[in-house]
């Protein structure tokens, strides 16, 4: 397993670094959230059964820099893009977690952990003032879930003292996000979910142990995972195997508790980045509006 390059240091002083520049200087359809338009995030009411809980893999972000981007133009930096792809996929796992819809949710460093339900994204824009991410989700048997934009704009009061600091001011994506995950869960039967958690299983054995497990699972000319046999409940390899797949889930905890040390020690400086990078845009986009004003008066 790959592990993420942790920077929490080097990234935090070049948030502040950029900030104090910046003070000194001045796929499916997108969906458009108006700016100000609270999305509510969909709870259980209930405890979930455990048979309808699927684990969740959130993969690191892809950070969405251009080959060709020259920092200094685009507001692009890949420092900062970076530690976005790291900070969004474990506020997306928070939000999941706090659903209730969920089993174990962990953010991922590739798809070589094996799980039942894989999100990943891309960042598109942000900028403190409008951000645009694709999410794609695909479960464990190749089944795409789904590939969709989401964009919304911050207003002052996203970034305003009295708000509701337990929220992030990016929190309607997450939240729709977690909502639309949650409706194309409810269209699952029982029986589908468990064919996906058997199918992770199985999958993971295979690669523990494929000359014992590399039959039980095939993949179709279409990319998608379907089980061909089971093995007995009382296989001691079976079982064997399950605790390995425990100790694995086990270390890819403890990886999270970096991306969580990771999450908390740039939350500060890059709130403050956020709140800083959007003003000066709409104070750029006010002082050309004046010029032009006056030119065209002038």
């Amino acid at each position: 397993m790959r592990r993420p390059v942790i920077m929490t240091a080097s990234v935090t002083v070049r948030l502040g670094l950029l900030l104090a520049a910046t003070v000194l200087a001045g796929c499916s359809v997108a969906r458009v959230e108006s700016a100000g338009e609270q999305v509510d995030l969909t709870r259980a009411a209930v405890e979930v059964p455990e048979a309808r809980l699927l684990d969740v893999g959130i993969i690191e972000f892809a950070p969405g820099i251009e080959e060709d981007n020259e920092p200094e133009k685009s507001g692009v930096y890949p420092e900062i893009r970076w530690a976005e792809a790291r900070y969004f996929a474990y506020h997306l796992k928070n939000t999941l977690q706090r659903t209730g819809y969920w089993g174990a949710v962990r953010v991922l460093p590739s798809r070589d952990v094996y799980t039942d339900l894989y999100v990943t994204g891309e960042i598109r824009e942000s900028d403190g003032e409008s951000v645009e991410l694709e999410v794609v989700a695909f479960d464990a048997s190749g089944r795409e879930w789904m590939d969709r934009r989401y964009k919304t704009r911050m207003v002052a009061a996203d970034y305003s003292s009295s708000r509701d600091r337990r929220n992030d001011p990016y929190q309607n994506i997450y939240n729709e996000i977690a909502n639309d995950l949650k409706e194309l869960l409810d269209e699952l039967s029982a029986e589908e979910v468990g064919r996906i958690r058997t199918v992770a299983e199985l999958r993971f054995m295979e690669d523990i142990a494929p000359r014992v497990y590399d039959d039980y699972v095939a993949e179709t000319e279409r990319g998608r995972y379907e089980i061909r046999r089971l093995p007995a409940e009382n296989d001691p390899m079976l079982r064997r195997l399950r605790q390995v797949r425990e100790r694995d889930n086990l270390f890819v905890d403890t990886l999270n508790e970096h991306y969580a040390n990771f999450y908390y020690g740039i939350a500060i400086p890059y709130h403050s980045w956020r709140k800083t990078a959007r003003e000066e845009s709409v104070n750029y986009r006010q002082v050309k509006r004046s010029a032009m004003m006056q030119t065209l008066i002038g």
